[in-house]
């Protein structure tokens, strides 16, 4: 009789806490939220600073745009290294070519990249703020033949 008793009380303790937890993780996930929003925002802004709309564009404002992409992609790093530091794994970021846009600061498991630059060396600073920023992270720099050229790891 008491032992069941125990096992009903343990029971009901356990589902208030899976619901506790399930509740703390949905706020998680509404704030990881707004911060990418807002890293969008900023992107935005950070373009129309750099190189506010003129007549024709021109080449002025994608170089805006890149800056502001890498200043971006820093952020969106950000976001994603607080999950991954809470979970201890290591974050992989890579600069690869990236066709004829220049190119891409990518981190494993995202298809999309984290920025776009027309050249390697600003793509290269980018990584390495990224990955630092990121710890525990690795950092793989590619060559234009697809080739790891250089690795450097961080730790946090």
């Amino acid at each position: 009789m008491k032992g069941d008793k125990l096992k009903k009380d343990l029971a009901r303790k356990v589902k208030g806490v899976e619901k506790d937890l399930k509740k703390k993780a949905k706020g998680a996930r509404r704030d990881l939220g707004k911060k990418a929003k807002g890293v969008e925002k900023d992107l935005k802004e950070g373009i129309e600073k750099l190189a506010p709309k003129k007549k024709g564009g021109g080449r002025g404002r994608k170089v805006a745009a890149a800056a502001a992409a890498g200043l971006a992609a820093a952020g969106a790093i950000g976001v994603v290294a607080a999950r991954s530091r809470r979970s201890g794994k290591t974050i992989a970021i890579r600069v690869v070519p990236h066709g004829d846009q220049g190119w891409a600061v990518m981190m494993d498991g995202n298809d999309e990249p984290l920025g776009v630059f027309p050249r390697k060396r600003p793509a290269v600073s980018a990584g390495r703020k990224a990955a630092h920023d990121a710890a525990p992270s690795r950092l793989d720099i590619h060559g234009q033949d697809g080739q790891i050229l250089k690795s450097h790891s961080y730790e946090g």
